[in-house]
């Protein structure tokens, strides 16, 4: 059916060239269909926070969440973002778009929280990281606008900073492994949420190996799938002991979901043309 070589289009403007439909078939999926999948899984991951979010601006308390972890999430995205527009990669850009404006609005309630629970030193921790990231990303746009003029110059900065960033992000989840192990529990790990970060990962290293033979791309995007695999083996470990915990958990979230409800139901009776949060 094809006379070999034949040159098919990847993102980033590169192109390849396969010998059969076999090969072809293959940098389809590495080069279109795992990047899709990217987009989709990785805005799903930064969605699943929003309700929880959500709830803590409606209770005006920093419960459960880790301000740590969020922070870092936004920082990660704006390295990726501008790692996007130095490679001009749309896959990578659509996957970090979207999760910067939620991570950003998960950044704003967080230090918003922090003042209202009287956790002040949180604010602090959050502000410094906030500020060193976009201290990072503005010096890393001088160089790559003003200073760099080779590409090869200009990824490999943009790499660096997205290579230290996703490490950083990923040391949380391994670090609280360490606490899994040794408590020997895996209740606060949600097999939906940890399958769809291993998918994540994957799709992102096959992209990255196969299809754009970038480094930058897949090396980071191996850790995570380091830990999402580490994780999973915890949860399999500890399933069956963990099932009283997991249901008094799914109680407790039961309990903040009512409390959620009439709040804001009384909210609404006494400010109907309110906004529909308190913090908003």
């Amino acid at each position: 059916f094809f006379s070999p070589p034949h040159s098919f289009p990847l993102p980033m403007g590169h192109t390849i060239e396969f010998q059969d439909e076999g090969e072809l078939m293959f940098y389809i999926l590495a080069g279109w269909v795992a990047p899709a999948v990217g987009v989709l899984t990785s805005n799903l991951l930064y969605l699943s926070s929003l309700k929880k979010v959500r709830q803590a601006r409606v209770l005006r308390a920093l419960g459960t969440l880790d301000p740590i972890a969020l922070t870092m999430q936004f920082i990660n995205t704006l390295a990726w973002i501008a790692y996007a527009l130095v490679t001009h990669d749309q896959f990578l850009f659509a996957s970090n778009a979207l999760r910067c404006i939620l991570a950003l609005f998960y950044v704003v309630s967080l230090l918003e929280l922090s003042v209202s629970s009287g956790k002040l030193e949180v604010r602090g921790k959050v502000e410094i990281m906030f500020l060193s990231a976009v201290t990072a990303l503005v010096g890393e746009i001088f160089l790559v606008s003003m200073v760099l003029k080779e590409p090869e110059s200009k990824e490999l900065v943009a790499g660096i900073l997205c290579t230290a960033t996703t490490t950083l992000m990923y040391c949380a989840p391994l670090l609280n492994l360490m606490r899994v192990f040794r408590e020997k529990t895996a209740s606060l790990l949600h097999p939906p949420l940890v399958l769809t970060s291993l998918t994540n990962g994957t799709v992102w290293v096959c992209y990255g190996l196969f299809a754009l033979k970038d480094p930058w791309v897949w090396v980071p995007q191996s850790l995570g799938v380091t830990a999402s695999l580490a994780q999973l083996v915890a949860i399999i470990i500890f399933y069956k002991s963990d099932k009283r915990r997991r249901l008094g958990l799914a109680k407790l979230e039961q309990v903040d979901d009512l409390r959620v409800d009439h709040l804001l139901q009384e909210y609404s009776k006494n400010a109907p043309n309110s906004a529909p949060l308190p913090m908003d």
